[in-house]
């Protein structure tokens, strides 16, 4: 199961890397609220000047979900024993939460 856990998370990084706008990588916090780029996302709404609407992107690599380096190390989530597994469960509801709060916003 481990494998398959590993394998996850380095897909979870390669959508993070590969998912664009405009040519523009979205996930990788670049447009998050904050980030030190500086940068907002502004889309136009509307047919007149100045109608647009800034939108916030948070980071949603594995490393900033939680799920790799999160004891700095430089691993990943692990399911080597009972507690691990236990402490896993909770990283990832709390990645689970961040997703879909900023899905939700």
């Amino acid at each position: 199961i481990q494998v398959e856990v590993s394998q996850l998370v380095d897909e979870m990084n390669r959508i993070a890397s590969h998912a664009q706008f405009n040519g523009m990588n979205l996930l990788t916090g670049r447009f998050a609220e904050g980030s030190v780029t500086g940068e907002n996302l502004q889309l136009q709404v509307g047919a007149n000047m100045d109608q647009k609407e800034s939108i916030f992107i948070g980071t949603m690599t594995a490393e900033a979900l939680g799920l790799q380096n999160e004891q700095g190390g430089g691993g990943i989530v692990t399911l080597s024993s009972v507690e691990e597994a236990n402490r896993t469960i909770g990283i990832v509801d709390e990645a689970l939460k961040t997703v879909n709060k900023q899905r939700a916003d």
